[in-house]
């Protein structure tokens, strides 16, 4: 999971605050695929079931992400999620709070999207990805750009985020 790692501290009235409502571009652009990297030896290969299903979580998220939705992305990731730098899944509310406070609109493009499966259950996503926020009475535009890498488990036959392996984390005061 990326954000914007230190928003501008400007609050917004919440009467101002407009959401984008525009239609979303999928994740993978046409004509191509997401890679799955069944190649590599012992390594399990992925289903186009478990492949879409991944591909949907993420577009969930961005989606989620664009209309400033917290409660879909905490919905996104499970109960147990964490990041490798000790960031917990209260410092992602807290966060996504603080982000969404902030900016008018905000931007979450992916791109290079690869999925690789580790066991049954368990799959590793990797992806680049730019988050620009806007404030737009001050025509502030932050833009960011990280490379994550995450592990997708899936609870109930449902694709959850379980670990942030890399990339920017949350901030973290």
């Amino acid at each position: 999971l990326a954000s914007i790692s230190n928003p501008p501290a400007i609050k917004k009235p919440a009467a101002r605050r407009t959401k984008s409502m525009q239609l979303k571009k999928s994740l993978i652009q046409p004509g191509k695929q997401a890679s799955s990297n069944s190649s590599a030896g012992n390594t399990p290969e992925i289903d186009r079931a478990e492949l879409n299903a991944i591909r949907n979580l993420y577009e969930k998220f961005k989606s989620a992400y664009e209309n400033q939705d917290e409660y879909e992305l905490v919905s996104l990731v499970s109960e147990n999620w964490g990041a490798d730098d000790g960031t917990t899944i209260s410092d992602l509310e807290d966060n996504l709070r603080n982000m969404f406070s902030v900016y008018d609109s905000v931007q979450y493009r992916i791109s290079d999207f690869n999925v690789q499966k580790k066991s049954s259950d368990l799959f590793i996503v990797s992806y680049n990805v730019t988050i620009t926020g806007q404030i737009f009475d001050t025509n502030i535009i932050r833009k960011e750009k990280s490379s994550v890498a995450e592990e997708v488990v899936f609870e109930n036959n449902v694709p959850k985020i379980g670990k942030t392996l890399s990339g920017r984390f949350w901030y973290r005061q």
